[in-house]
């Protein structure tokens, strides 16, 4: 067929000639498994936003996005590069505003991507829009100590 062999995880539903996961047949290769499960940022809901974010035991930034947000799809490997380099300092969790929108309102989130720094369970700092890699680090930086 022209595509490099992969390791492949059986899928939930039947089987297919080409695999498509995005419609719930076939094969999905083995590292899109580990990709969903270990990530380097998180999903957070209205259910456990108090206990991954309020009470955790270190800084937690919190990316608010949405699906149909371009600069959030954008900001979204820079936020994934930042939470693997700062993972002893920091934690990076997202909130999609659409599916979760009680946070969104509690903290006054009209506009996407908005970035807060949570610390000890409250606002230490907020920014809207997108940024380079050089200018989260920077954000991060500056409210993090």
């Amino acid at each position: 067929s022209g595509f490099p062999e992969r390791d492949t995880a059986p899928a939930t539903r039947g089987g297919s000639e080409h695999g498509c996961p995005a419609a719930g047949v076939g094969t999905i290769p083995a590292s899109w498994k580990e990709v969903l499960e270990v990530g380097a940022t998180k999903a957070v809901t209205d259910a456990t936003f108090e206990a991954e974010v309020l009470k955790a035991g270190k800084p937690v930034l919190v990316d608010y996005w949405a699906e149909w947000c371009a600069p959030c799809k954008a900001m979204a490997p820079v936020l994934d590069e930042v939470a693997e380099e700062y993972r002893d300092r920091l934690r990076v969790v997202k909130v999609n505003v659409e599916t979760e929108p009680q946070i969104a309102r509690q903290y006054s989130v009209r506009s996407q991507p908005t970035l807060m720094l949570f610390k000890n369970g409250t606002v230490e700092a907020q920014k809207i829009g997108t940024m380079s890699k050089s200018q989260l680090k920077a954000f991060i930086e500056l409210n993090l100590d």
